[in-house]
């Protein structure tokens, strides 16, 4: 235990910060591309959704979104709140992580339009809610002058969308829509997991 400390606290310092962040963000948005693309199909052909109704999901997602994330500021800020940033992080990408694979798992459910959809509206919210937070934690570590230089990576992760998409694609076909739920869920989690290795230097 005290060999893996010391070797934590001898690599990941103050400047190892932003490429830890931008690391589990690029492995967060491939995860992401997996399967973001095929939510629609998957309202279709697994839940008998009509489009109208899909859009209708989405719709409603955005506004949820907006508080969930109000509220993410809230519990992360040392005035109003209990948690540090990092830790809302986390705690917020888990959960996006656990309703995933709740999804994914509970077949059941996907033909029940009012089971499996709000399910997926507070999966989609909270998982991407935590999204100004995690930006500020960059900005606060990184020189004013490279601050563009630094968020051009998510257009880096954007275009690697097309090819995860690939992946997510081949995986739904190949072994069904839970399965490639199933593998989103687990590389996000292992995204979210590196934000461990810079919980004891972000301040709240």
């Amino acid at each position: 235990t005290s060999s893996t400390s010391n070797y934590c606290s001898i690599n990941i310092t103050r400047e190892s910060v932003p490429y830890v962040l931008v690391t589990s963000d690029v492995i967060m948005g491939l995860a992401s591309g997996m399967t973001i693309k095929f939510f629609p199909l998957f309202f279709k052909n697994e839940c008998g959704m009509s489009p109208m109704s899909v859009l209708l999901v989405y719709v409603i997602t955005f506004p949820i979104m907006s508080l969930l994330s109000k509220t993410a500021q809230h519990l992360s800020n040392p005035h109003t709140g209990r948690f540090g940033r990092v830790t809302v992080c986390i705690m917020t990408s888990y959960c996006g992580v656990a309703l995933l694979i709740t999804m994914s798992q509970l077949r059941s459910i996907w033909s029940t339009w009012y089971l499996i959809c709000p399910v997926y509206i507070l999966r989609t919210a909270i998982m991407n809610c935590n999204s100004p937070i995690r930006k500020s934690i960059l900005m606060n570590f990184v020189p004013k002058k490279s601050r563009g230089r630094w968020n051009s990576i998510d257009s880096i992760t954007r275009f690697g969308w097309s090819g995860s998409a690939l992946l997510g694609g081949f995986l739904a076909d190949k072994f069904g829509y839970g399965f490639s739920f199933l593998v989103t869920a687990l590389t996000q989690f292992c995204a979210a997991s590196l934000w461990w290795l810079i919980i004891h230097l972000v301040p709240s």
